[in-house]
């Protein structure tokens, strides 16, 4: 099954700004939330272009999943805008392809959550030299990195946001291949 051409644009646009979201959430662990609208916006008028009959259903199934990961964001166990964005997601795509993205989702958190894993294992065990850690504050790859590092070190929270990304590609380049 291929995407129509206004489809694929808009699904464009979601994957860029969801590329984006897992940035900033690399680097702030925030996804802000004028990219969760965007996102939200791109899937209702993907869903609309698609499926106008059956949007109903994709907005019962975004406001469940939004409030089962707002319940467990209050709980402390997800994030706000890993919660806020993975609902949006949902609109990315046609109700009967909500299960498998989310498992696609889930899936990429695993193989994230594992890399961070051997990432602290590593540094734990091979700290970074002292004149690494005392290199002056920038906005750079560098800096990016060292605070990613003492993140890791010290067990800070996972961007999940990498996760949201990577699981809505890949659920889109299987589509894009049916």
């Amino acid at each position: 099954m291929s995407l129509s051409p206004i489809v694929a644009d808009l699904s464009t646009i979601g994957l860029a700004v969801l590329g984006i979201a897992a940035f900033i959430d690399v680097r702030d662990r925030l996804i802000p939330n004028s990219l969760v609208i965007v996102t939200l916006g791109s899937g209702l008028l993907i869903r609309l272009v698609s499926d106008p009959y059956r949007i109903w259903l994709s907005l019962i199934i975004c406001f469940g999943i939004f409030a089962a990961l707002a319940y467990a964001s209050r709980h402390n166990a997800v994030g706000g805008g890993d919660a806020k964005m993975i609902a949006a997601v949902t609109l990315l795509v046609p109700p009967e392809r909500v299960l498998p993205l989310l498992l696609d989702i889930a899936l990429a958190g695993g193989i994230v959550a594992v890399v961070y894993l051997v990432a602290r294992f590593g540094l734990s065990r091979h700290p970074p030299s002292l004149a690494y850690v005392s290199q002056p504050e920038g906005r750079g790859l560098g800096s990016l990195l060292r605070n990613e590092g003492s993140r890791i070190v010290g067990g800070g929270p996972m961007p999940y946001g990498v996760a949201i990304a990577a699981g809505f590609a890949y659920c889109l380049l299987r589509e894009a291949v049916r």
